[in-house]
């Protein structure tokens, strides 16, 4: 069991290509939940007495466990980290194609409307003050005579000073 602990520990920190300080940190936690465990199964198999044959018995454990079984465990530690880092990388895709692709082209076809709604608006508003200004030049004399006549420039003038009264406060 420590063996295969250790194989998978060696496996993965190959394959996450760990910062040098911290390989040292995890060897020691592992010699040191491996001394725990070993420990406490001797404990709990016969209350903790250490003979001669107990170290026999793991030296041989470890041995049999390297010459037998080392080399499928680090090829199905690796072949599950293939199918774990597959299965992340097609979850990403997943992601990608159902949810942030949809998400993009919603936004263009939204600014696409915009953009168009925006410019069509802008030619509309040129266009009707181009039919409009000829209107104007005519009416504009009229129009400020009338505005003279019924005294409108003096509320104008009247209005105009109480809002300059105001900008000049500030």
């Amino acid at each position: 069991m420590m063996g295969g602990i250790l194989d998978t520990y060696r496996v993965v920190s190959g394959q996450l290509r760990l910062a040098r300080w911290l390989v040292p940190l995890f060897d020691i936690l592992y010699w040191l939940a491996a001394m725990v465990l070993v420990f406490r199964i001797l404990y709990w198999t016969n209350l903790g007495e250490v003979r001669l044959f107990i170290f026999l018995g793991l030296l041989a454990g470890i041995a049999i466990y390297y010459t037998l079984l080392s080399a499928y465990v680090i090829r199905y530690v690796r072949l599950l980290l293939k199918w774990i880092t597959a299965g992340y990388r097609l979850l990403l895709n997943l992601i990608r194609i159902f949810i942030i692709k949809p998400l993009i082209f919603i936004y263009r076809v939204l600014l696409a409307i915009l953009m168009f709604f925006g410019t069509a608006s802008i030619f509309l508003c040129k266009f009707v003050l181009q039919l409009v200004y000829p209107l104007w030049r005519l009416v504009r004399k009229p129009l400020t005579a009338f505005v003279k006549s019924i005294r409108l420039d003096a509320a104008h003038r009247w209005i105009r000073s109480k809002i300059s009264r105001f900008k000049r406060d500030k």
